[in-house]
């Protein structure tokens, strides 16, 4: 499948010393470096080329995915699919009008890009930020990537497109909402959990265990994401572009796997440290999402 949406984009020929690698082959290189943990000398080593024919090929290869097959395989699901989110999520936990999870993690770097400090996120070592909006099946339908890892969750959502368009109502239906964590600030089309302040009454508890519960789909998605394509769990390239046309790949792949369902469970890492970011919202509530989490309260 990937090769079928991938050939008619190759325009590049690697000789890697000897005949030119075939369309076939280079796919192959990569899905092998971003599958594993291998520096490029070694998979070079694998496929009897030189290390700088990896770099030329993995770089080739996911500018080509993040340039042709981002809007195709990444996207906001139909008005058909929206329903069947919806009806899906409400007759699991109650909450109406759900039509997507959102969470952000971090992507660890080898070093800092350009000796930034400000790609030294609060644990302390380099990373890029990735947001991610999944559907109830973990299929990725909005992804942001590229803040430094320094950058709050909710000020990366802010700076987003996905956060613009639907400020201005050109993403959700009338009565439709995503489901985040306490990093984020509410609103009419984004509900977060109860602040835990000891004085929770039952029904908010309630509330918020379902809530968890729910945003679990998207902790699994990120799982996944890093446990097959396991080279996000350390980055070593210098080059901005670089970074975020291997994470939009990845996410691709991400989908196409979840899509043709191959295997999804066996690859999910549950390892804790690569759990989305755990951080308190920063910025003020808007009075129309503190109504809304007050109207899902009553009916969940």
């Amino acid at each position: 499948m990937l090769l079928d949406y991938l050939t008619p984009h190759f325009t590049v020929e690697f000789h890697g010393g000897h005949k030119p690698l075939t369309p076939e082959m280079q796919l192959l290189i990569f899905i092998q470096y971003i599958s594993n943990m291998d520096c490029m000398r070694e998979v070079g080593m694998l496929y009897g080329i030189a290390k700088s024919t990896v770099l030329h090929v993995v770089h080739h290869i996911s500018s080509t995915m993040t340039r042709n097959l981002t809007d195709q395989i990444i996207r906001w699901p139909s008005v058909a699919r929206q329903r069947e989110i919806v009806n899906a999520v409400q007759t699991r936990s109650g909450f109406p009008g759900v039509v997507g999870f959102l969470d952000g993690s971090h992507i660890r770097m080898a070093s800092k890009l350009d000796r930034d400090d400000d790609y030294i996120n609060r644990k302390g070592y380099p990373s890029v930020q990735l947001q991610l909006v999944v559907d109830h099946e973990m299929v990725i339908t909005d992804m942001y990537t590229g803040w430094p890892g320094c950058t709050h969750d909710a000020r990366v959502l802010r700076n987003s497109t996905f956060f613009h368009d639907a400020e201005a109502a050109r993403v959700f239906r009338p009565g439709q909402c995503i489901l985040a964590d306490s990093a984020y600030p509410l609103k009419n089309w984004l509900i977060t959990p109860f602040k835990q302040n000891g004085f929770l009454t039952r029904r908010q508890r309630r509330f918020n265990q379902r809530l968890s519960g729910e945003r679990q789909v998207v902790e699994r998605a990120i799982g996944h994401l890093k446990g097959r394509f396991r080279r996000l769990k350390e980055i070593p390239f210098h080059q901005a572009e670089d970074v975020v046309n291997l994470i939009t790949s990845a996410c691709i792949l991400h989908n196409l796997c979840v899509l043709s369902d191959d295997n999804v469970q066996r690859y999910i890492d549950n390892d804790p440290a690569l759990r989305p970011n755990r951080c308190q919202n920063v910025y003020l509530h808007g009075r129309n999402g503190v109504l809304r989490r007050l109207q899902l309260l009553a009916l969940v």
